[in-house]
């Protein structure tokens, strides 16, 4: 048992990722190679994820999941898809963005 890094709760921890996975998916996609690369590694040999530690236990990873989602959804996406409205939006979206 390890203890959550936001709770601060004795737990079994999960591999978080370090950079949200929709995240990683859109760099994947868009990138040259379509593959992610070991920055640490001498020989940048290709990963299929990024990175995770264990930092959080079951509940916090769910209520950060939970968080990430909403932000993929209300600003991330519609970023990439509208940049033009960007500003408008994310002042509109942060305004219901609550925790």
């Amino acid at each position: 048992m390890e203890e959550c890094a936001l709770c601060k709760k004795k737990a079994e921890l999960k591999n978080s990722h370090i950079i949200p996975k929709f995240v990683t998916d859109w760099i994947k996609k868009t990138g040259p190679t379509g593959f992610l690369r070991d920055t640490n590694n001498a020989f940048r040999l290709r990963v299929q994820d990024g990175l995770k530690v264990h930092l959080l236990c079951g509940e916090c990873e769910q209520l950060f999941s939970k968080h990430e989602k909403i932000f993929a959804e209300k600003i991330f996406i519609p970023y990439l898809k509208d940049k033009m409205n960007y500003h408008f939006l994310i002042m509109h979206n942060f305004i219901q963005f609550h925790f």
